[in-house]
């Protein structure tokens, strides 16, 4: 089955953003401190995010990969067609949703409107089933997170 141009431009541009994010989650967080696994500091889980969105993101470009093209020549060329503006901003507005959403109103909140956002960037998804998606996305987030990784966000602030 052969990919078409537009398919493996895709593939370079989200590996491309994924490797970015990812760097700059390492970034921010190289001066906050580590810990270990056993006692995570608050820059343990998000350092290990951000590498796995580089390995993730570089293995996204590289199978995008074409003989014909190389990924600079992929990333420059916009061939006419439209961008879809909804998804972008969708992906970028997520985590600053829970970035504000989690100080001051708890995990609860940030995460379920985190998720929700995210999925409505895609055309194709219901309300219904990103709010599905939301509700169960959140309740999963809280049972890794607060219970089993003990990490410490309240939930739900109130007031």
């Amino acid at each position: 089955m052969e990919t078409s141009k537009s398919s493996k431009r895709t593939d370079y541009l989200a590996g491309a953003l994924m490797v970015v994010t990812g760097a700059g989650a390492i970034y921010v967080c190289s001066g906050y401190r580590m810990g270990s696994l056993t006692s995570m500091g608050p820059g343990f889980f998000p350092t290990i995010l951000g590498a796995l969105l580089i390995i993730l993101g570089l293995a996204i470009a590289i199978s995008g990969a074409d003989s014909d093209q190389s990924p600079v020549a992929a990333l420059q060329h916009h061939g006419g067609e439209s961008w879809d503006i909804r998804g972008w901003a969708c992906i970028v507005l997520a985590p600053i949703a829970f970035i504000l959403l989690a100080e001051r109103f708890g995990f609860l909140p940030a995460s379920f409107f985190a998720v929700l956002i995210a999925a409505l960037g895609d055309r194709t998804a219901t309300l219904k089933a990103s709010i599905a998606l939301a509700a169960g996305m959140t309740a999963f987030a809280i049972i890794l997170f607060v219970y089993l990784l003990q990490v410490e966000i309240p939930i739900v602030r109130l007031g």
